[in-house]
């Protein structure tokens, strides 16, 4: 059964104190009965590990991005001063810390302090990426979303933000192709997105907002660009690979180890879009000349290393390791 659980005393705390009563509040809650092991999913779920101390469970956490706490919280204004040493508290003591790159293993390095930091590879589900583009006729999506049949369409996948660089992305956006982003929400980036936009006079690009259906849009698409200043292990790639598209990125953090700049993809320095122009022309040239060597060997390295099959076998017997740990 899924149950929302109120997590606002323990987010919103603005003293220690005012952390360790919510902590305190919320182990007293009926959700927890009959529980073995918590997991959290990210670096905003800390809070499950004072919660599981509280409780006397163990903790598993999973850590995406590539900032130490005081950093990202203190950017994003997400906790105090005084809170954010109990954030770093949690980065130590969960039983198990889980990276899926090893750059951003290297960046908590001085959290630690008890040799339980463990690095298993990140997983994609391959057979319903399959599934999918065998049931979903190409033409005919492209047909629904107001596509031309002929278009080259260029897409960028993520959260439209400064973190994943789609000014950069739109600075690129000339000729022919059409360039989409998907996953634009509302905020002063976006707005500062749409204003480039206008000002460029910019008529072959969209902006699609954050989506359940993003599928689609990787099944019309016929390249793929990541324009990230900073990133763990963009799920986006491995999508991306998986729908059997060329790729263009960035090589921030733990894109380098995902796939090999070249062979697999090709992999470029955040904040150039002169040479993302370039890289991007290389690519729809190989692409235009039926070239798809690259395509098939980040194809086959995503299935050797990341297909949900091979890797989450590897997260069940981590799930197992903290618990007897």
């Amino acid at each position: 059964d899924v149950q929302l659980i109120d997590i606002e005393a323990v987010t919103g705390a603005q003293t220690a104190a005012d952390f360790t009563r919510g902590i305190n509040a919320l182990s007293k809650q009926s959700h927890w009965r009959d529980l073995d092991l918590i997991v959290g999913n990210t670096m905003l779920s800390y809070w499950v590990v004072p919660l599981c101390q509280k409780l006397g469970l163990p903790s598993s956490l999973y850590i995406h991005e590539s900032n130490l706490p005081r950093r990202f919280f203190s950017e994003h204004r997400l906790a105090t001063d005084e809170v954010i040493p109990l954030i770093d508290k949690a980065m130590s003591e969960a039983t198990r810390v889980i990276f899926i790159a090893e750059s951003t293993r290297q960046i908590y390095a001085s959290l630690n302090r008890y040799d339980n930091y463990r690095l298993i590879n990140s997983w994609i589900d391959i057979e319903r990426i399959e599934q999918y583009i065998a049931d979903h006729d190409r033409n005919e999506l492209r047909r629904k979303l107001d596509i031309p049949e002929n278009a080259t369409v260029v897409i960028n996948v993520g959260s439209v933000c400064q973190r994943k660089g789609q000014h950069i992305f739109i600075r690129e956006a000339r000729g022919p192709m059409l360039y989409v982003m998907v996953g634009a929400r509302e905020g002063l980036y976006l707005e500062t997105v749409e204003n480039d936009i206008e000002l460029m006079d910019l008529t072959n690009t969209r902006l699609i907002y954050e989506t359940q259906d993003v599928y689609e849009w990787y099944r019309v698409a016929d390249m793929f660009c990541c324009t990230s200043f900073e990133e763990s292990f963009p799920r986006v790639l491995l999508e991306a690979a998986s729908f059997k598209m060329p790729i263009v990125s960035t090589d921030v953090n733990g894109i380098t180890e995902m796939l090999t700049n070249n062979d697999e993809a090709y992999l470029i320095k955040a904040g150039d879009y002169h040479v993302l122009a370039e890289t991007l022309k290389k690519a729809l040239d190989r692409h235009y000349a039926g070239d798809t060597k690259m395509v098939s060997m980040a194809f086959s390295r995503i299935s050797r290393f990341y297909d949900a099959r091979i890797s989450q076998p590897a997260h069940v017997e981590m799930a197992r390791e903290t618990y007897f740990g």
